[in-house]
């Protein structure tokens, strides 16, 4: 399996905002890695914007050779699979996600709702360094965002 580097939107972009409120009072939360020290584990370090985070660690962009969006970090998924589950009573409804992408023809984000029926996808045809990616949904609200190679995608849609 091809291993997955992503640099994030000065990490990963989500533009939240409450039900039934209106468009132009969304928000975006932007996380950037950059406040966990290199070699970390990514888990629960942004529970307090509701977001929990599975197969990723945090490295130096400088230290694994890839270019970052923001200095100095990146976040890396060694099985080719990160996963990013909102905590929707903090987020509120999430109907866009985006990111800065370093990785393999295929690597794409899969956007999943709270029954995790895929509501988005958006895969790169090509190699890309630090592709400005976007997935939206109009219809339920995201909360699964799974960032991964079309290999790692057949085995771990849930």
């Amino acid at each position: 399996m091809q291993k997955l580097l992503i640099s994030f939107l000065g990490a990963l972009s989500l533009v939240m905002g409450l039900a039934g409120a209106p468009r132009a009072l969304a928000t975006t939360t932007t996380l950037t890695f950059d406040d966990i020290p290199s070699g970390s584990n990514l888990t629960t370090q942004y529970q307090n914007v509701g977001v929990a985070v599975s197969g990723a660690s945090v490295y130096a962009a400088s230290l694994i050779g890839v270019p970052a969006n923001t200095q100095p970090n990146v976040a890396y998924a060694p099985s080719g699979l990160m996963s990013f589950t909102l905590n929707t009573a903090i987020t509120g409804n999430v109907q866009r996600a985006s990111a800065y992408l370093t990785g393999p023809a295929g690597i794409g984000i899969y956007a999943y709702d709270a029954s995790n029926t895929l509501v988005g996808q958006v895969n790169v045809p090509v190699n890309v360094v630090n592709e400005f990616v976007t997935v939206t949904t109009f219809g339920n609200p995201i909360a699964l965002c799974r960032f991964m190679t079309g290999a790692a995608n057949s085995s771990s849609i849930p």
